[in-house]
C-alpha cells in the first residue's frame, strides 16, 4: 500500500501464473476511497459485457467431452456429472450430442432421470438455441459428443460445425489408457473443431502399467484433470494428480526438465 501526495491511500498487488507460452503477470491498483468500480465502468463493450457475465455465471462453462467410438465419453460425462467431488454444488446440466450411436441417447437420458439433472438433445443448431435456453440455471454443461474414427474425416467436419457452435470452455479428449502412442497422437492431431484444451483418461484398469497418454499429455501441453478406472457410476473416477505427479518426478531424474500445462 501507497500514499499518493494527494494523501490517498492505494492498493498494488502482483500476481504470476506459469503458462504454456510464458508467464502472466497481473497488477491490480486499488483506490482504497473508491472502492471496486462496477464492471460498467470498466470500458467492456455491451457485448462483451454480456459475455463476460455469462462467463462468470457458468463458472465451468460448457465442457466437450469429445474421443472415438467405445473410448468411454457417455459414461466418463455420467460420473462427472454425479460424482460428489467434481462440481460439488454447483448444478450440472446433461446435453447429447450423440445420436448417430443407436441407444447413446438412453443411456445418458437414464443417468439423468437417475440423478435428476436437466437433459436435453440436440440435433441442429436450432436445438442447440432451445437447449440454452433450458440449462439457464446450470452452472455446468456437460456435452456428450458422437465418436468418431480419425480417419473419417467426413463425419468430423459434418459434426465439428455442431461443436464450434456450442463455443466451449473446454474440450476433454477421451483416451483409453491402453492406446498405442502413434494411434493416441493421431487422435490429438486430428481433434481439431473445435480445438482440445484436455486429455481425458479412460479404462486405468485394463492398462494399469500403461502411461502413454498421460506422456502424451506433458509432450502436447495438454493438462489431464481426471481418469476412469472401471464401468462404476459415479465412483470408478479420480483425479489424475498421483499418475502425472510419478510421470513429473521420472522425467526430472531422467531428463532434469520437463514441460507441463497449467489445468
Amino acid at each position: 500500500r501507497v500514499t499518493t501526495a494527494d494523501g490517498r491511500e492505494v492498493d498494488f498487488r502482483a500476481s504470476t501464473l506459469r503458462t504454456l507460452h510464458g508467464e502472466k503477470m497481473v497488477l491490480r491498483i486499488l483506490d482504497q476511497n473508491r472502492g471496486v468500480p462496477p464492471l460498467e465502468e470498466l470500458g467492456f463493450s455491451a457485448t462483451a459485457l454480456n459475455d463476460l457475465r455469462q462467463f462468470l455465471r457458468f463458472q465451468h462453462g460448457m465442457i466437450l467431452v469429445v474421443g472415438p467410438t467405445g473410448s468411454g465419453k457417455t459414461t466418463t460425462v455420467a460420473k462427472l456429472a454425479t460424482h460428489p467431488r467434481v462440481f460439488g454444488n454447483r448444478r450440472v446440466g446433461l446435453l447429447c450430442l450423440d445420436t448417430f450411436r443407436i441407444g447413446g441417447i438412453d443411456q445418458l437420458k437414464t443417468y439423468a432421470e437417475i440423478a435428476r439433472l436437466p437433459f436435453e438433445v440436440a440435433y441442429s443448431p436450432e436445438d442447440l438455441a432451445r437447449a440454452r435456453g433450458k440449462f439457464a440455471d446450470c452452472d455446468v454443461i456437460l456435452v456428450d459428443t458422437p465418436g468418431r474414427s480419425p480417419r473419417q474425416r467426413n463425419d468430423r467436419e459434418s459434426a465439428g460445425g455442431l461443436l464450434e457452435a456450442l463455443a466451449p470452455q473446454e474440450v476433454h479428449l477421451v483416451i483409453p489408457a491402453g492406446t498405442a502412442p502413434r494411434l493416441a497422437r493421431m487422435m490429438v492431431r486430428e481433434a481439431r473443431t473445435p480445438r482440445v484444451t484436455h486429455l481425458l483418461v479412460t479404462k486405468c484398469d485394463e492398462a494399469p502399467d500403461e502411461n502413454g497418454v498421460f506422456d502424451l499429455g506433458i509432450d502436447q501441453a495438454l493438462p489431464i484433470r481426471w481418469t476412469t478406472d472401471g464401468q462404476d457410476v459415479p465412483f470408478d473416477l479420480a483425479s489424475a494428480d498421483e499418475a502425472m505427479q510419478a510421470i513429473r518426478v521420472s522425467r526430472q531424474s531422467d531428463h532434469g526438465g520437463y514441460r507441463e500445462a497449467v489445468a
